[in-house]
């Protein structure tokens, strides 16, 4: 239930490319979810896909709880396609899917944007599938910002954004 209370002073005071993202909570209702989201959220030609924050949440740790989060994944990710006619992009990392997502989870035909800080030449992804955008470090330093930022590499800007 919680909505960023800048979000719409941001988003419309915003000139750049701009997207919006979800934490996905595993244990509630992918579709409730999706609908909070999309009440929020007015993506047009342009802008970034959506974004799932698919990542390690207590109720994961637990085998018993792994299909039912997976489901409301899916839940999820199907209403947004069908609302917005577009697959949203996933943010997790490589580990996190593997282990406690890809068991349960057919679908690779995601656009991911990974999380990996290791100093590689590239990150560490899901099996099967590839990255679009690569979240390297949690530790970036950016003019006119106070404290840490995260710092990504975009393979192809055109591939993420809404025809």
């Amino acid at each position: 239930n919680l909505t960023d209370s800048k979000f719409n002073y941001n988003w419309s005071n915003c000139p750049y490319i701009k997207g919006a993202y979800h934490f996905f909570r595993p244990q509630y209702s992918g579709e409730k979810q999706a609908l909070k989201f999309l009440s929020v959220i007015n993506l047009t030609s342009g802008d970034i896909l959506p974004v799932i924050d698919v990542e390690m949440t207590p109720y994961w740790r637990a085998k018993k709880n792994r299909k039912k989060a997976v489901k409301n994944l899916i839940q999820f990710v199907e209403k947004i396609e069908k609302q917005l006619g577009v697959t949203p992009l996933i943010y997790t990392t490589g580990a996190f899917w593997n282990t406690y997502v890809d068991p349960n989870y057919s679908d690779k035909e995601h656009l991911l944007w990974v999380a990996d800080y290791r100093k590689k030449p590239k990150p560490f992804t899901p099996t099967d599938m590839d990255w679009i955008i690569w979240q390297y470090t949690n530790r970036g330093k950016v003019p006119g910002i106070r404290g840490w930022v995260d710092k990504n590499i975009c393979k192809d800007l055109t591939s993420i954004l809404i025809k």
